[in-house]
């Protein structure tokens, strides 16, 4: 359909031909060995009481399937 755009909610890399939000892997992946080392040195085993939840921004791929203002 001529005049939809579409938008991707994990575009993979950037300049991605797929518009939408740019997440990035490496650092959510060194995120989560911060976290698993960090486990691991403190000895802790099992399902955390109390989850620790981690964001990180994704950035803005303009790509080619929206119409840019």
């Amino acid at each position: 359909m001529r005049g939809v755009g579409s938008v991707g909610l994990l575009v993979r890399q950037a300049g991605d031909r797929l518009s939408g939000v740019l997440q990035d892997g490496e650092v959510m992946g060194a995120v989560a060995m911060d976290q698993l080392i960090s486990a691991v040195e403190r000895n802790e085993t099992g399902i955390p009481e109390h989850p620790i939840t981690h964001t990180t921004l994704g950035r803005w791929n303009p790509g080619r399937t929206v119409r840019q203002r």
